[in-house]
């Protein structure tokens, strides 16, 4: 029970906290959203945010498959408390340094926001009830439609694998999809965000963990 105490309040938290960013425009065309506001997302996304996307929806169709087929809604729960902390991963690292525009972040945050809300509808209807309330909407969120995956965000073309050297971060590339290693290693030992770090140093191993982590181990 405070397990799922604390991930709802989570999530409130999450939601209430960032109303003025992602707006309480409701259905006004003047909010830029993804698909489940039922217009088309930003075609230039940036790699960080394709790979949200991607995340938001994986999230759709592995809570829909649970419900649907398997009444398995243990891991949708799971799935949906994941999806949380993406949200709140991306909209920290969201940001124009990292190649996210501002209306790209608004318009993903939303798109996040709105699915997370209707994925959990079916568990905690009275506070997705509010919740959907606070962001402009007039009709009930028991009255919009299940979301549905978008299979073009699915494809997996590139990822964004986090650079440590000696066990903290200190960058992130992108990579191609199962890229080699040898290619993944050469790429994060060149970003200009991790090379401060080897300056007068030995770098002694490299760990890849495909499509994931790279560790640098440097020795004095």
């Amino acid at each position: 029970m405070e397990g799922a105490s604390r991930f709802l309040n989570r999530v409130w938290r999450f939601v209430v906290s960032h109303i003025h960013e992602i707006g309480r425009g409701g259905d006004s065309p003047r909010v830029m959203r993804g698909a489940i506001g039922g217009a088309s997302p930003p075609p230039d996304f940036s790699d960080a945010g394709r790979a949200f996307r991607r995340t938001i929806h994986e999230t759709i169709a592995r809570v829909t498959d649970d419900l649907d087929h398997d009444f398995h809604f243990n891991t949708a729960v799971s799935a949906i408390m994941e999806l949380t902390n993406a949200l709140y991963a991306f909209q920290t690292s969201a940001t124009p340094e990292w190649g996210v525009a501002p209306a790209e972040r608004e318009a993903l945050m939303r798109e996040a926001v709105e699915t997370l809300i209707l994925l959990l509808g079916p568990f905690c209807p009275h506070i997705t009830e509010e919740l959907w309330s606070q962001l402009g909407h007039h009709e009930s969120v028991f009255r919009r439609a299940w979301p549905v995956a978008d299979l073009a965000a699915l494809v997996k073309q590139a990822v964004t694998v986090v650079v440590q050297v000696d066990g903290k971060v200190r960058g992130r590339v992108v990579v191609e999809m199962n890229a080699g290693e040898e290619a993944v290693q050469e790429q994060a030992l060149a970003d200009e965000k991790v090379r401060p770090w080897l300056r007068g140093r030995r770098v002694e191993r490299v760990v890849v963990v495909p499509n994931r982590l790279v560790n640098v181990v440097t020795r004095a």
